[in-house]
């Protein structure tokens, strides 16, 4: 696979590659061959050699998103008070946690845990919406009802994600609208830039006039984000990233070292992170200091008060975790278990809890890309990444005030021009609809005037509607609409009647519905049925439910509201093909529903099964209309008058039908007897002469409950199993009778009986032949309009 096709590939993934600081671009180069393939003969200790490269960025870059967005945990809005280093500090300490689970329950061998970037924008408004909440509460006592929110978000959704995981729920994962994550992206993007200007000075974005007058600051940082941007698109180096920011990073000693000025000249001059207040003890004891003091004075019903922005958090966290994982998924070619992945993912969250993080964390897609393309492929990576915090929590107070300001500045503003391309861009380039244009602009608007959790609740909104909408349109409900005139049941009939049905058949409608019927799409059954309702229309109208696999309460209503209709209309409304599901539904909605052997009366009524359904209304028809129907004697010899009757000759005298008969036999099958079954060579055709048959599906086709797929009834007059039989093929279906059913009296017409009559009396075997070819043709030409509806 080339680098083109990489890139191509991963273009709805690129999102995910690029919410890292240090190599956004990395992800988009082939992987290339593995450095170390698993036939390699190399000792261990070269193994772990080649792992170092990884582990050096894996490292480095930790650091470096660290500072630049653990000073981002708690600024503003109330929390001002934790400090910037104490943000570092949750930081370090959930990007360890996390890699401590990802390490041991991640399928991922080289898995990378870090904390995630695109819930600070989220925290942020909750931030805001608990300190106007408490307008007379102390600085520590909004600052506890913050992190006590962060908490209980983080606990809770490590918990719902290895609930999740552990029940197979990732599937539904891959139905959340992406371009609502585009949108979402959109906002982060515009709070890094902002966040970029704030870490820059000491003054907020929207002071324009105070940020003209301390330029230089922010302007550095803005031209160094810029330039790395454009790097970073053009070389595609991680290594070229990562020294420019080592660079930055080591700007003020370098300056202390030439002489070109002193630490405390340029901290004074406002160029490097403030120094934080001197804290005896190890860091550990600052954390726990400020735990201690906060925690007691938590509001809780503040916090419950928070619960629907949580459900959007929760929300972004899995559409933000679910693009990596693909990401990671795609890039390094390696097979993921998604459900495994939640797991290790809810597991590193609920490590974030107790190690004191209390921050979301996930596997982030650029680090285990780019650990992957410099040669780490063991756990090993993980576990240094782990151990090397340790030492970056120790150093927190003594490296955070050498740094300069403009470190945090240029990796927020070029990450934030990298959110800004791949949202804008992406959406402008590879989305067609119309609508999602519409979903991001909206996004876009809604978050700069009213804030990111009602920009992410408009952006769902507007998919779910647009989905509503189409799914209104493009659901298909009604699968055909037919009408008797042109569908049969499967009984044989006298030609007359044949001719009298199609001839009258426009007044049985048939329908044959798919899918599940709910409030987006019922109005299709509605207005299919509605229409038929009108005067002049069909007397019956048969809906088959077979393939819908289950309705709501609004299609219920519906077609309750269309059984009332077809009663004042003088019609009957037959449903058949129930479902145990769509039965269920119909009987807790209340609906009444006439259980009926045959198509009787008005309203709403059910025939169990289609065939049946189908046969009653053709009786009630022909009966309306003084057609008489087929005298059911019980004798095998007037079943074969009446099928075989019109498609001998006129002059065949009455006696050949004894002779016909002579060539069937006649046997009686006791219920549960297997007729025969699918598979089995098709040397005989059974025509029913009392009782009844069940025709199933063969195997392979099993319904809701796991049996096989009852096909067809075979009634009186009807014969099956003669489609196999006439080629010489095997049967396609398993036919016995009924459990419940009684006693049923067949004639099998045997091949070496029907041979035997087509040489001694070929008219009468034309005959037979003549009735089994009208059956089929008229299966056939309903198979073809199916086939050409769709």
């Amino acid at each position: 696979m080339d680098e083109d096709t990489v890139g191509h590939d991963y273009s709805l993934f690129e999102r995910g590659v690029s919410d890292d600081a240090s190599i956004c671009v990395m992800s988009r180069l082939d992987p290339g061959p593995d450095p170390l393939p698993e036939s390699s003969t190399g000792t261990r200790s070269r193994g772990w050699l080649s792992e170092v490269p990884a582990l050096l960025v894996t490292v480095i870059t930790t650091a470096i998103n660290a500072v630049t967005y653990g000073g981002l945990c708690y600024q503003g809005h109330g929390t001002a008070a934790a400090g910037s280093n104490f943000g570092v500090t949750v930081w370090l300490l959930g990007s360890g946690a996390s890699q401590l689970a990802v390490t041991a329950f991640s399928g991922i061998p080289f898995g990378i845990g870090a904390t995630t970037l695109e819930m600070i924008p989220i925290f942020h408004a909750i931030f805001y919406s608990i300190q106007f909440a408490m307008p007379s509460a102390s600085d520590t006592a909004v600052l506890a009802t913050c992190m006590a929110t962060c908490f209980s978000a983080t606990f809770a959704l490590g918990l719902l994600l290895t609930l999740g995981g552990h029940l197979g729920c990732a599937k539904y994962l891959r139905a959340v609208p992406v371009v609502v994550l585009k949108g979402a992206l959109f906002g982060v993007a515009l709070f890094l830039l902002q966040s970029a200007i704030n870490s820059s000075t000491t003054m907020e974005a929207n002071d324009v006039a105070g940020l003209l007058l301390v330029w230089p600051k922010w302007g550095l940082s803005v031209f160094l984000g810029t330039a790395i941007f454009l790097i970073d698109e053009v070389t595609h180096s991680s290594f070229l990233i990562v020294l420019i920011l080592l660079t930055v990073a080591a700007t003020p000693m370098m300056v202390s070292i030439l002489g070109c000025g002193s630490i405390e000249e340029l901290r004074s001059d406002g160029w490097l992170l403030p120094s934080p207040p001197v804290v005896p003890g190890p860091w550990y004891s600052e954390v726990a200091a400020i735990y201690t003091e906060s925690l007691p004075e938590v509001s809780w019903p503040v916090v419950l008060q928070q619960a629907p922005a949580l459900a959007g958090l929760l929300l972004t966290h899995l559409l933000v975790s679910l693009m990596d994982l693909k990401a990671v998924e795609i890039l390094c070619r390696t097979d993921i278990d998604l459900d495994t992945e939640l797991k290790a993912i809810g597991l590193s969250n609920i490590c974030s809890v107790v190690c004191g993080c209390g921050w979301p964390t996930y596997i982030l897609c650029s680090q285990n890309v780019t650990a992957f393309k410099l040669g780490s492929r063991s756990r090993f990576g993980g576990v240094v990444k782990v151990l090397a915090t340790i030492p970056m929590l120790a150093s927190v107070n003594v490296v955070m005030p050498l740094m300069p300001c403009a470190l945090p500045g240029c990796v927020a503003w070029w990450l934030g021009l990298c959110f800004m391309k791949e949202t804008v861009l992406d959406v402008i380039l590879q989305h067609s609809s119309r609508m999602d244009y519409i979903i991001v602009i909206c996004m876009a608007a809604v978050i700069i005037w009213l804030g990111m959790l009602q920009g992410i609740f408009v952006g769902l909104l507007l998919a779910m509607s647009n989905f509503i909408f189409k799914y209104t349109e493009l659901a298909p409900v009604v699968l055909s609409s037919d009408s008797a005139s042109f569908l049969h049941s499967n009984v044989g009939r006298p030609l007359a009647q044949f001719a009298t049905l199609e001839r009258l058949g426009h007044h049985i409608a048939i329908l044959q519905l798919e899918g599940y019927i709910m409030f987006g799409s019922s109005s299709q059954l509605t207005d299919a049925v509605r229409q038929l309702l009108q005067p002049g229309g069909p007397r019956w109208i048969l809906l088959s439910f077979r393939f819908v696999r289950g309705l709501d309460y609004s299609a219920v209503c519906d077609l309750a509201a269309l059984g009332r209709r077809a009663a004042e209309s003088g019609c009957c409304l037959v449903i058949t093909e129930l479902t145990s599901s769509v039965r269920e539904t119909l009987t807790k909605a209340r609906v009444q529903v006439v259980e009926m052997p045959e198509a009787r009366g008005i309203g709403l009524c059910h025939v169990p099964h289609y065939q049946a359904a189908l046969k009653s209304c053709e009786d009630a028809l022909l009966s309306s209309v003084g057609t008489p129907l087929p005298m059911q004697q019980g004798s095998a010899l007037a079943m074969l008058e009446e099928t075989f009757a019109d498609f001998l000759e006129k002059d065949t005298p009455r006696e050949s039908m004894d002779v016909l008969l002579s060539h069937f036999e006649q046997k009686e099958f006791l219920p549960g007897s297997t007729v025969y079954r699918a598979g089995d060579h098709a040397n005989f055709c059974v025509g029913v002469v009392t009782g009844k048959l069940h025709a199933f599906q063969a195997p392979g086709s099993k319904n809701e409950h796991g049996q096989a797929q009852l096909m067809e009834i075979v009634g009186p007059g009807a014969f099956v199993g003669f489609a196999g039989f006439l080629n010489e093929l095997p049967y396609n279906q398993t036919v016995s009778v009924p459990h419940d059913g009684e006693p049923t009296l067949v004639v099998l017409l045997h091949w070496d009986r029907f041979s035997a009559l087509m040489e001694q009396e070929p008219l009468l075997a034309n005959g037979v032949l003549r009735s089994f070819l009208r059956r089929m043709t008229y299966e056939l030409r309903y198979f073809s309009r199916l086939s050409a509806q769709h």
